[in-house]
């Protein structure tokens, strides 16, 4: 593997859950912004997980069988994600867990479409179903529906408006406590880092509140290089990282130019990964 120019990046999506383009498309893609190092990290599901590890290792890309879980926490931060690294995808329990995830998503599905026809937006669901493409129902397909409609904008305004308010949270699907994501992770053979820590809403708390939470559960590393930190933030979380021992990890959130504009893959090398603190690709 080359050292220089060698990109990582550890948190993509395909549309085995609300990302764009297929777990294969995704690997080619990747394959395009010299990235070496790659995790398929959907949302609450393994399903694409062999498919990119297939064309991975044609390509030549080193390969990370990875998951994102929501998880809900009314202590501290409200509602977060749990990146899970090295799975075992085969892990009967986290199958089970992704399973009943899967049919939870797909209940909410028709709850999000109640709540947005009392809004005056109907969508036909054989749509969302198409923009799924198989895969579970998230909100951002939804958000792409409104977009075509044109009853928004954007999806920035989608999710702004109607699909991430405080009227919204009362139709949501329920989401495990954190301890719960990360010990499922940590059966299956995983480690579990805390994703994109600014985007968390810690009311009165802070985000040193949170990992001295979550630490004890087992919580390995922390997302401290993502597509929307700035360079002043992104130090905060490396000293953090440092402080609690945690590994850092590299992340763009990668879901396609439909879904999340302007977020490209692979942005940070292995070597800057590495010079400021445990890489978590140290554990891998």
């Amino acid at each position: 593997m080359r050292q220089n120019n060698c990109f990582v990046d550890l948190h993509t999506h395909s549309n085995a859950s609300d990302g764009q383009y297929s777990p294969s498309e995704l690997i080619h893609l990747a394959r395009k912004a010299s990235v070496e190092i790659l995790a398929l990290t959907d949302h609450d599901t393994t399903a694409g997980l062999q498919e990119a590890r297939r064309t991975a290792e044609a390509l030549g890309i080193h390969f990370v069988d990875g998951i994102e879980l929501d998880s809900k926490y009314p202590g501290i931060g409200g509602r977060f994600h749990i990146l899970g690294y090295g799975i075992d995808s085969a892990h009967e329990e986290l199958k089970g867990c992704c399973s009943g995830y899967a049919q939870q998503r797909l209940e909410r599905a028709g709850r999000i479409s109640t709540y947005l026809e009392k809004k005056g937006i109907s969508i036909p669901f054989s749509r969302i179903e198409e923009l799924a493409g198989g895969g579970v129902i998230g909100r951002p397909h939804f958000a792409r529906a409104m977009v075509e409609a044109g009853f928004v904008a954007t999806i920035q305004e989608a999710f702004e408006r109607f699909l991430d308010t405080e009227e919204f949270q009362t139709i949501d699907r329920p989401k495990p406590h954190p301890r719960q994501a990360i010990e499922m992770i940590t059966k299956a053979g995983g480690l579990a880092v805390l994703a994109h820590p600014y985007q968390i809403k810690l009311g009165e708390h802070s985000l040193e509140d949170l990992l001295r939470e979550l630490k004890p559960y087992g919580l390995a590393g922390m997302e401290c290089y993502y597509s929307s930190h700035t360079q002043q933030q992104t130090e905060a979380l490396l000293s953090l990282a440092r402080q609690y021992e945690l590994c850092i990890t590299a992340g763009s959130d990668f879901h396609g130019e439909l879904v999340k504009p302007g977020v490209s893959l692979g942005t940070v090398s292995k070597q800057a990964l590495s010079q400021n603190g445990e890489s978590i690709l140290n554990r891998l």
